[in-house]
């Protein structure tokens, strides 16, 4: 069967380019509040062009699309130190603040990548590029959260840490043939700690009220900005394992409620608010992950390949194959162990 037909390739190609068309439509508008955007765009459902973007994606596609060429090129799980040169090799140009922070330490002085994130403030720069690592453990949430956990020490700690962790989780598990709203939902609260899990628990309960994004996203944000830390005033660089990255939570929201459409979480994320990029982004992959890319509007994704040069089936068929030789590695070595028994 050609790679193109079958379902990993699909939910790889849904998730990468839900991740990216996410993005660009949310740069855009990134740090408004829901009420601005309603009160200038009404609902966003295309690409806004009249601040002069034209489907430009962000650091969030940028630094995930450096991540899935080091797994094209390295084919192996990863720990913090397997991604110390990825970072180093970065333009820093494409950076935002805390992402120069963990590139000047890489390119510049001997680290220790499973502790360089304690220095950094507590972010979603980690989770917003995590996809990847869930991608690569397709059906095995427990060895995402465990190996995004150690990829993502490099750049941030804290509840940003465990963010970037659980949405890698979730991704692993949306990847599953099987696999639901429900039982992708309920696999991150499972998984997760502290006040993630109390949060994504709160927002779980919420989301089941209600029928579409719309409607759910003042009451889910309400909860949210509860739980996350930044929100409050505080110093962004303020570890408490009893708050939440709203923009993890807010995504499993908006995909649970995208109603099996892609482009639905998509815009859910966008019209959140805040740091809607990266939440839309989140959503896009989680969403492309677990409905294969259903629902993608072919329009919008012209437009951002051609705008940032970027192909996205050639992405989506070469990290397919990546995951395709990871795993391959990976039962090799079951095998090995089933002699032993």
């Amino acid at each position: 069967m050609e790679l193109k037909n079958t379902l990993l390739y699909k939910k790889v190609y849904g998730a990468l380019t839900g991740g990216v068309v996410g993005d660009a439509m949310g740069g855009p508008i990134e740090g408004w509040k829901y009420e601005k955007i309603q009160e200038k765009y009404g609902w966003v459902d295309e690409l806004i062009t009249d601040s002069g973007w034209n489907g430009q994606y962000t650091d969030d596609s940028y630094l995930k699309n450096a991540l899935c060429e080091h797994y094209i090129l390295k084919k192996k799980h990863f720990t913090a130190h397997d991604v110390v040169d990825m970072w180093a090799k970065l333009d820093d140009q494409y950076l935002w603040l805390p992402e120069k922070y963990t590139f000047l330490l890489a390119a510049h002085m001997e680290i220790d990548p499973f502790f360089t994130g304690q220095g950094n403030m507590v972010i979603c720069g980690s989770a917003m590029a995590i996809p990847p690592v869930g991608l690569v453990n397709p059906g095995n949430p427990e060895r995402a959260y465990a190996e995004a956990a150690s990829v993502a020490a490099i750049n941030t700690h804290s509840y940003g840490l465990e963010g970037a962790a659980v949405l890698a989780a979730g991704i692993a598990a949306a990847m599953a043939k099987d696999a639901t709203k429900d039982t992708v939902f309920q696999t991150a609260i499972d998984i997760a700690h502290h006040g993630t899990k109390k949060c994504l628990t709160e927002v779980y309960e919420e989301v089941k009220k209600h029928t579409n994004v719309k409607d759910a996203i003042v009451p889910v944000r309400e909860i949210t900005m509860r739980w996350d830390g930044r929100l409050e005033g505080t110093n962004p660089s303020t570890a408490s394992h009893h708050r939440c990255l709203e923009e993890v939570a807010a995504t499993f929201a908006m995909v649970y409620l995208c109603d099996g459409n892609v482009q639905t979480a998509i815009e859910g994320g966008v019209n959140f608010g805040q740091d809607n990029d990266s939440i839309a982004g989140m959503a896009g992959a989680l969403a492309g992950a677990l409905y294969a890319g259903a629902g993608l509007k072919e329009h919008i994704v012209k437009q951002i390949e051609e705008t940032n040069k970027y192909d996205a089936e050639d992405m989506a068929l070469r990290f397919t194959k990546a995951v395709l030789e990871i795993n391959k590695q990976d039962r090799a070595r079951l095998a090995a162990f089933d002699e032993l028994v």
